[in-house]
């Protein structure tokens, strides 16, 4: 969790964006996904995480997967 914390805050420290607190719950919630296995999969959660500025937002995406934009 400490990686992925670190991860957050350089990337919102090279966008210029204040650093999104990560919660217990959503740390819970990666950790029982076993998302945090990978590097490469850390780099985009945290890239997603800021970008949707919420925790239960990026765990509903991993769990169901993005949204459609078009709906029909």
């Amino acid at each position: 969790m400490g990686l992925l914390r670190q991860h957050i805050l350089l990337l919102a420290m090279k966008y210029g964006h204040a650093p999104i607190p990560l919660s217990r719950a959503v740390c819970r919630g990666l950790l029982r996904r076993g998302v945090l296995n990978d590097l490469q999969a850390l780099g985009n959660i945290a890239r997603r995480f800021l970008f949707l500025g919420d925790g239960r937002m990026l765990l509903a995406e991993i769990k169901y997967g993005p949204a459609n934009s078009i709906v029909r």
